[in-house]
């Protein structure tokens, strides 16, 4: 009976356990996951940054030539080039949205962008309007490489925080992923106790029913000694 009582006792306490272990995994993997997800936005970010930088580079590259001919076709990877960087800002954005800690970095780099765009906007005009000579000068002046090189800057400042972001959550989901890694040992330990123990349970039914079947088969002992006289 003690043995019994015993081990209804351990029972219940390795249900407790995997209670718990299931509980705390599971808390466990959704941390995970939202530290995962996290660290992708971060990385994305630093995507869609380096995409922009590049893609405003092109703008300068792509009125190049209308500068030099000064005929209208030559802007169209111009035009071109300003659709993609609103649309990439959209991205940035967006970015921003998901990520509050790349908000300030965000506004400065659309803003570093908007002075690029105007500087590219003016030397535009100036060579449509006025004449190659003016629009030269403003293009050869420094202004347009200083505008860039600041863009450059808020850029990788922007990346460099959001590297520092990654860093940290990949720091933060080591102990985690080791909890959660240690849980489903627990909870496979717990479940293979149950299973081991529920073979012994049976076990002992049948040996217990086997035993009851030979007790209630075998003849009384005085019957056997009436029926030899």
């Amino acid at each position: 009976m003690k043995n019994w009582q015993s081990h209804s006792t351990l029972r219940a306490v390795m249900l407790v356990v995997l209670a718990v272990a299931i509980a705390a995994g599971m808390g466990s993997l959704a941390r995970v996951f939202r530290g995962q997800a996290a660290a992708a936005r971060a990385t994305a970010a630093i995507t869609a940054i380096e995409k922009l930088v590049s893609t405003v580079k092109d703008v300068e590259t792509s009125y190049r030539g209308y500068l030099i001919v000064g005929e209208e076709s030559y802007l169209t990877p111009y035009h071109e080039a300003l659709r993609e960087v609103a649309s990439e800002i959209e991205a940035l954005r967006a970015s921003d949205r998901d990520a509050p800690w790349l908000r300030r970095s965000a506004a400065n780099i659309e803003q570093a962008v908007g002075h690029k765009l105007a500087f590219a906007a003016e030397v535009v005009r100036l060579r449509r309007s006025e004449s190659p000579a003016a629009a030269q000068a403003l293009f050869s002046s420094g202004e347009g490489k200083q505008r860039m090189d600041a863009l450059r800057r808020r850029a990788a400042e922007a990346q460099a925080l959001a590297g520092a972001r990654v860093a940290a959550l990949e720091r933060e989901l080591k102990p985690m992923v080791a909890l959660l890694a240690a849980l489903l040992i627990v909870t496979a330990a717990t479940t293979l106790f149950f299973l081991l123990a529920a073979r012994r349970i049976r076990a002992a039914h049948a040996r217990t029913a086997q035993l009851m079947a030979d007790v209630i088969g075998r003849p009384p002992g005085g019957v056997a000694i009436v029926a030899k006289g």
